[in-house]
C-alpha cells in the first residue's frame, strides 16, 4: 500500500534511529513501521530499518524512499550474532536511538544497547500470547534496558505490564491508517453484483483462518448468491482450502493471496469478517471501516478499542462462528443499517487514527527518550 509522506513543514537537526523489526514481510506492523519512516524526517529524525530476518517482501517499498535496510546476520540459534552486529551499527552510524519491534527485535535491542549505550525504545504490537514461559520471564529483566515502551492499545498494556512489572514505561500510541492512499487504491467503488463478506490478514492459525469454511456454510445457507473473497498469504491456506472442500462451499470462495494494494480489494467487500482469536489493534479492521466496509468480529480484547459495536460493526462472543455467521446474514440483509455503519465507521478512523498523529506521537517519545524525563 503507498502512503503519502505528510506535509510538515518543520526543519530540525536530523538524529539517526534504528527502526528494527524482525522482518518485513506484508503485514500490519511492517507496514505502520513503513508508513512511520516515511514521516519521520519532518520531525528531525532519519530512520534506517534494521531487520535479521529474510522475508523481506516490503522492503524495496522503503528503499524506493530512499530509506536504507540494513540486515544484519543471523547464523547462530542464539543471535548473539544479530545482537553484536547491532552495537557496531549503532557505533558506526552515530545512531541516537533504537525503536525495535517485537519480541524478537525488543531483546536483542536490550542487549545491543548495553555494548553501545543508547536509549532503547520497545515496541509491543501485540498481546504476544504465543511467547514461551522463558520469553515470558526474560521481558522483566529486558525491560529495565528501555527507556519507553510503546504500545498501539490498551488491551496490549494490560497483559504486557504483566510480564515486565512496569506500567511507568508505557505510552499508548495508536496505529495511523493513510485514509487517503487507501482511498486511491479503492478507486471508485461500484456495487457489486452479489454480496463480498471478506477477509484480509494472513493465513496462520492465530487468525483462526479455516472457521471462515464453517461461517460460510451458514452464510449460504440463508444467502446463497454471497461470495467470500480471502486476501492474504500464510500457512493455513491450504487448511483452509481443506475445509472449504469438506463442507463443499470451495466454489463460493476467492482466494486473492498476498496484495499489497488493499484498498483495492476492501473497495470489492460487503463486510469484513475478522476471525482471530486474539488481537493488540488490527489494522484490517481499521482499514476497512476507513473505506466504509462494515465488520463482523469476535468481542475480544484489542476489538473493543477498534470497533465501535452497533456503530461502525458488529461484535460477538469470541468463539461462536454461529452468532458470526447470523451477524453477518443480518448485515447483508439490511442494507440501511450496512449504510449507517459505513458512514460512522469512515468518520470513527478518521478522527481517531491518523497518519500525523502517530508519527507526532512516536517522534513525542523518542524525544523525551533521548532527553532522559521520567
Amino acid at each position: 500500500m503507498g502512503l503519502a509522506p505528510d506535509s510538515h513543514s518543520q526543519v530540525t537537526p536530523e538524529r539517526h534511529v534504528a527502526l528494527f523489526i524482525p522482518h518485513l514481510d506484508f503485514g500490519g506492523s511492517e507496514l505502520q513501521l513503513f508508513a512511520l519512516a516515511r514521516n519521520l524526517p519532518p520531525r528531525g529524525f532519519r530512520p534506517i530499518v534494521v531487520t535479521i530476518e529474510r522475508r523481506h517482501g516490503v522492503a524495496e517499498m522503503f528503499q524506493a524512499q530512499g530509506i536504507e535496510v540494513v540486515a544484519l546476520p543471523r547464523r547462530g540459534r542464539a543471535g548473539l550474532d544479530s545482537v553484536l552486529a547491532l552495537a557496531r551499527l549503532i557505533r558506526e552510524r552515530d545512531i541516537r536511538l533504537v525503536h525495535s519491534w517485537l519480541w524478537a527485535a525488543n531483546w536483542r535491542a536490550a542487549l545491543a544497547g548495553l555494548l553501545a549505550p543508547v536509549p532503547v525504545v520497545f515496541a509491543v504490537r501485540g498481546l504476544e500470547d504465543d511467547l514461551g514461559l522463558a520469553h515470558s520471564l526474560a521481558y522483566r529483566p529486558l525491560s529495565s534496558r528501555a527507556s519507553r515502551i510503546i504500545a498501539n492499545s490498551e488491551a496490549i498494556v494490560e497483559r504486557s505490564v504483566q510480564r515486565t512489572g512496569r506500567p511507568d514505561l508505557y505510552r499508548i500510541v495508536r496505529n495511523g491508517i493513510d485514509v487517503a492512499a487507501l482511498e486511491r487504491a479503492a478507486g471508485t467503488r461500484a456495487a457489486p453484483a452479489a454480496p463480498v463478506v471478506g477477509y484480509l490478514g494472513s493465513l496462520s492459525p492465530r487468525k483462526r483462518v479455516e472457521s471462515l469454511a464453517p461461517i460460510a456454510e451458514m452464510v449460504l445457507r440463508e444467502i446463497p448468491s454471497a461470495r467470500f473473497l480471502v486476501v492474504g498469504g500464510g500457512d493455513s491456506r491450504e487448511t483452509l482450502v481443506a475445509a472449504c472442500r469438506r463442507l463443499g462451499v470451495e466454489s463460493s470462495f476467492d482466494l486473492a493471496g498476498q496484495q499489497a494494494d488493499v484498498g483495492r480489494w476492501l473497495a470489492r467487500m460487503t463486510v469484513l469478517i475478522h476471525p482471530s482469536m486474539s488481537e493488540g489493534r488490527s489494522n484490517s479492521l481499521l482499514e476497512a471501516q476507513a473505506l466504509g466496509v462494515p465488520v463482523a468480529a469476535y468481542d475480544i480484547a484489542g476489538n473493543r478499542e477498534a470497533v465501535l459495536p452497533g456503530e461502525t460493526g458488529v461484535l460477538v462472543r469470541d468463539g461462536d462462528e454461529r452468532a458470526l455467521a447470523a451477524a453477518i446474514v443480518e448485515l447483508l440483509r439490511d442494507p440501511a443499517r450496512l449504510g449507517a455503519l459505513a458512514a460512522r465507521g469512515r468518520a470513527f478512523v478518521r478522527e481517531r487514527f491518523s497518519i500525523d498523529v502517530m508519527v507526532d506521537d512516536t517522534a513525542e517519545v523518542y524525544r523525551a527518550a533521548l532527553s532522559g524525563a521520567p
